[in-house]
């Protein structure tokens, strides 16, 4: 190395040179972290001194008692607990109660276009006060600025991982400890200038930085989401065609007093099928149903409008099979024999008090799906209660509860798969369409388009949610199809939809038996029959 550069005719001997280096400033790496993150936003500043007192107090307070409780229990596994809410002083009231637990904070709020909401002084803020409490990670962050200053300037994404994630690594590896001080707490997310910058913090907050050894603590108003007309439009256009579509076969079996031609078996499939739908919508959006205690009617509607939408689903189908008991013709519900009496030139039709076959299996059919019922919504609610899911979509639901959610999606699902496969096989044996209403199935068929796009476009579904109903509609396409071909074939045999004739002049001259109904004990004894049951011929012998 040439000590004078460009000297000519100079000559030393006999001396010794010493290159010095000056040292390097320890600190200037945080200062710079210090003037890029914002001091005020920290929950003990002098700025939010009387914030408390400023706004309205809380009507929550046992959930302070029950995030001391949490934070107690807080482990190395990152955690996100989402409390959204109007604005009160529950977040100042947990920091002071949680003061002992707090590696960090930012209190988002004030004036809309203060520097407390910039998005890009959020993660500088949080390394400055973990760089405060950690002398590991202090040093390490601040040779990293001093080597690459622009790090400040970089996007959330970047900030993130080098300001926040990586030092921690390595403060970890070198052995330093967070001790008790594993709690993160925001407060006012949805304050955050831009909804791009919001939507980014949000997205790294419930995802990447669940890899750190943080609990986070965000607090937030529920309009953090924008309305979704689409979807709202596409979910208020099903719950009232759902109404609409479902009239004419109420309407039906009302006006024809029958409920002839229906298969109980696939009314019970779409009642247990529809009311697993139902509870799997309810325990996937409960966290969500939650904020209506919060916000107002319109949200409110809004948030639960999936959950409606499927119960409206439930109740439709299943008031089907409700007036399918009520209206089954009292002819069917009990054995009729056609006997041959000694005593009278003609034979008789004896009503037995023995119960047909179906109607048993009808009434066996509506007590399974009575218990269906009562089984799911009582295991619905006691896990519900007992483990309350996080309010936010973006947070995973519990194991356990996402476990019943895909049981319920799932066996739902399969019983749609099967559901329409009674009816069909029903339909096609006896040849006509009974009391199934084909204005109906051509309301629905079509309608299960939305009604899919309705449930899969809501926060917090999969496709356990909507599958059932893309079963459904593929079967129910069938059936429509099979009901009009029938429909042509009763016009051209000149018979209704019971396979009565439609001109009461081509039966005239039948002569039909004299019907009589008997009570068991009562069986004329001179029939030569041998004692009524199940496997006594229809037809009496000659």
């Amino acid at each position: 190395m040439s000590f004078f550069p460009n000297a000519t005719g100079v000559m030393i001997t006999n001396s010794t040179f010493l290159e010095h280096h000056p040292p390097v400033r320890r600190g200037r790496g945080l200062k710079m972290l210090y003037e890029s993150s914002h001091p005020a936003a920290a929950h003990d500043s002098a700025a939010h001194e009387f914030a408390a007192e400023r706004l309205s107090k809380t009507r929550h307070a046992g959930i302070v008692e029950d995030l001391v409780f949490w934070s107690g229990e807080l482990t190395a596994s990152g955690f996100t607990m989402w409390i959204i809410g109007p604005r009160s002083n529950l977040a100042h009231l947990c920091s002071e109660r949680l003061e002992d637990h707090i590696a960090a904070t930012f209190f988002f709020g004030g004036n809309p276009e203060s520097l407390v909401n910039d998005p890009n002084r959020f993660f500088p803020t949080i390394a400055h006060q973990l760089s405060t409490r950690f002398p590991v990670y202090r040093d390490f962050i601040d040779s990293k600025l001093q080597s690459n200053p622009e790090l400040i300037h970089k996007n959330l994404k970047t900030q993130f991982r080098e300001l926040i994630s990586i030092p921690l690594q390595e403060m970890i590896r070198r052995g330093g400890s967070l001790e008790a001080r594993r709690l993160i707490i925001v407060d006012a997310l949805d304050q955050c200038k831009g909804d791009h910058a919001r939507s980014e913090l949000l997205r790294i907050i419930t995802t990447e930085a669940q890899d750190l050894p943080f609990a986070w603590l965000v607090f937030s108003e529920p309009e953090i989401a924008s309305h979704d007309w689409l979807t709202n439009l596409i979910t208020g256009v099903v719950i009232v065609g759902l109404f609409i579509s479902y009239a004419p076969q109420h309407y039906r079996i009302i006006s024809s007093k029958t409920s002839e031609g229906l298969s109980p078996l696939f009314l019970l499939l779409g009642s247990t099928s529809s009311a697993a739908g139902m509870w799997n919508m309810l325990t996937m959006q409960s966290g969500v149903a939650k904020c209506c205690s919060v916000v107002g009617f319109g949200r409110c509607i809004e948030l639960i409008a999936g959950i409606f939408q499927v119960s409206v689903q439930w109740f439709c189908f299943t008031f089907v099979f409700f007036l399918y008991m009520k209206f089954y013709p009292e002819r069917l519900k009990y054995v009729e024999l056609d006997i041959e009496v000694p005593t009278h030139d003609d034979s008789r039709v004896i009503k037995t008090p023995i119960q047909s076959s179906e109607w048993r299996f009808s009434i066996l059919c509506a007590r399974i799906t009575l218990g269906h019922f009562i089984f799911c919504s009582l295991t619905t609610i006691y896990l519900l209660v007992t483990a309350v899911p996080p309010p936010s979509p973006e947070v995973a639901l519990p194991a356990h509860i996402q476990s019943w959610a895909t049981f319920l999606g799932v066996h739902s699902a399969i019983l749609a798969a099967i559901q329409y496969a009674p009816q069909l096989i029903h339909t096609y044996q006896h040849k006509l369409v009974g009391a199934l209403s084909i204005p109906m199935m051509c309301i629905q068929s079509p309608g299960a388009v939305f009604m899919i796009l309705g449930i899969a476009l809501r926060p917090g579904t999969n496709w356990t949610s909507w599958f059932t109903y893309l079963v459904a509609g593929l079967m129910q396409s069938s059936l429509l199809i099979m009901c009009i071909a029938w429909k042509i074939r009763q016009r051209r045999l000149g018979i209704d939809d019971f396979g009565n004739p439609v001109e009461p002049d081509a039966v005239s001259g039948v002569q039909r038996p004299e019907v009589v109904v008997v009570e068991e004990e009562e069986m004329p004894e001179d029939v030569g029959v041998a004692p009524v049951d199940e496997r006594t011929p229809l037809v009496g012998r000659g």
